[in-house]
């Protein structure tokens, strides 16, 4: 597919599960490797690629609402005109990467985005923000979704996969031991807790929409 794709993890530890931004976490810091594999056109939603048949079973969602603070810090940015010494004084030590808006609109469109993913409630993650300065997650991030556990597998099933730890695919074996992890999760956090995120980090081949 010409590109990696990267997953996190995160749980909710709230009885809400992620209706809320607090209690949310990435279960590791960073993202978690997954090898490429066409499967992930089936997996990553419709609208994405060109004759992928059948069409996927679910469509693209893009960045969930209510991220984990763990994925805002290594994944988002803060859009400033402030010093990045300023904001990040501001903020803490967990202040994520300061940009200006040249610098963003230089970025964009960015092989064919036309957006970025603007976080509705900064004040969850960073309480310290000027009222001119935002949070948004890197536009680089592209083709994002995220997908509960079953729904992976039902998605993977419909594009005639099926996810197994004994596959005779090393990729697939890989990623079906990820999603194997996150079924653990779910004896611990319950099933409407667990969710995938994934992107990939460079444009795909026969990408018809980012």
């Amino acid at each position: 597919m010409g590109a990696d794709m990267m997953c996190v993890i995160e749980v909710s530890t709230s009885d809400t599960g992620f209706l809320h931004a607090e209690g949310v976490r990435s279960v590791v810091e960073g993202t978690i490797y997954v090898p490429r594999e066409p499967m992930f056109q089936h997996v990553m939603g419709k609208g994405h690629f060109e004759n992928v048949l059948p069409p996927p079973k679910y469509s693209c969602r893009g960045f969930p609402k209510n991220l984990g603070f763990q994925f805002v810090e290594h994944q988002g940015l803060i859009v400033s005109d402030h010093p990045p010494e300023e904001v990040k004084g501001r903020c803490g030590n967990k202040c994520p990467r300061v940009v200006t808006p040249d610098e963003l609109a230089t970025w964009l469109p960015y092989a064919g985005t036309s957006g970025v993913h603007r976080i509705e409630n900064p004040e969850s993650y960073y309480q310290n923000l000027e009222g001119d300065e935002y949070l948004i997650i890197d536009p680089g991030n592209l083709c994002p979704s995220w997908l509960m556990r079953s729904e992976i597998l039902e998605a993977a099933a419909h594009g005639g996969y099926e996810l197994t730890l004994k596959h005779e695919d090393p990729n697939i074996a890989h990623f079906a031991s990820i999603v194997q992890w996150m079924c653990s999760l779910e004896e611990v956090y319950d099933a409407k807790s667990v969710r995938m995120i994934f992107w990939f980090d460079s444009v795909p081949d026969k990408v018809i929409g980012l």
